[in-house]
């Protein structure tokens, strides 16, 4: 039995590591670098984005349009100014992170080329910090912003981060986070049972599991429901549909998630 399970096992992990072989080889993304510096003047510290990269083999098992989601964090020193004050901690937030978590301290510090750490997310098999210069060079790409006070998206941050170098949640098992898929991050994160004053998604129940799914996020904003299950605020899209200078088109990003895309299971916890 345990030599079946190792076997299994030993086959998804090679299945993972030929998809992220491909998906990093043959990427041709509508979404480069200079796009993403053009809306980093309008990011904060907490904003969530949604992407999608149109080739990726992992596609067809996410439900929707919109197929990833992560938490921007900013540099340290866009954090330690814009939570400057933040009842939440002691000081700043570089000196927290230094103090309570060496590791994930040191990984802001770090220098990824030109550009700094300012974000998290699960990809590529664990949990990851790291620039989003790079890490969201995608094909479509929204920006939305909590509309909640700046202790709870420190709060936030903090207990994201707090899941730096875990294990991709194949399960997607949502009740134990010590694995964690991509929106298993911001759920965890800004839940308000977690987080008081947070957000209070919906999950969906895809095949045999409940998940929130980033094509979700972008439909509750569409819908505009303020009832304490979105509360989110529209900033950015590119789209290279209508044109990748125009950030601003929120009609567009509001019938994003109705956008075809193919996928082998379908589902929505949002009617």
């Amino acid at each position: 039995m345990k030599l079946e399970k190792a076997k299994k096992a030993l086959i998804i992990i090679l299945v993972l590591v030929l998809v992220i072989f491909i998906n990093t080889r043959c990427s041709n993304y509508s979404i480069t670098h200079k796009y993403i510096e053009n809306i980093r003047p309008e990011l904060r510290p907490g904003d969530i984005i949604i992407e999608r990269t149109d080739w990726r083999i992992s596609n067809p098992l996410y439900p929707g349009f919109w197929k990833h989601s992560f938490i921007y964090t900013g540099t340290l020193t866009e954090m330690d100014e814009y939570f400057n004050g933040s009842k939440v901690i002691n000081g700043s937030v570089s000196e927290y992170l230094r103090e309570k978590m060496p590791e994930v301290y040191e990984a802001y510090t770090e220098k990824y080329g030109e550009y700094e750490a300012n974000m998290i997310e699960s990809k590529h098999l664990h949990v990851r910090i790291g620039p989003i210069e790079d890490y969201a060079q995608s094909d479509y790409l929204g920006v939305l912003r909590p509309k909640l006070s700046n202790d709870v998206k420190l709060r936030a941050i903090l207990k994201a981060l707090s899941f730096a170098g875990k294990f991709y949640d194949l399960l997607f098992d949502y009740s134990d986070n010590s694995t964690l898929a991509c929106s298993e991050i911001v759920y965890h994160s800004y839940r308000e049972d977690n987080n008081p004053g947070g957000l209070n998604f919906r999950l969906a129940k895809i095949l045999w599991v409940n998940a929130l799914l980033p094509n979700d996020i972008a439909k509750c904003l569409a819908l505009e429901n303020d009832s304490g299950q979105c509360r989110l605020e529209f900033i950015a899209f590119l789209d290279p549909d209508t044109g990748l200078e125009n950030t601003t088109n929120r009609s567009a990003f509001s019938e994003s998630w109705k956008r075809p895309s193919f996928t082998i299971v379908d589902g929505t916890a949002l009617k």
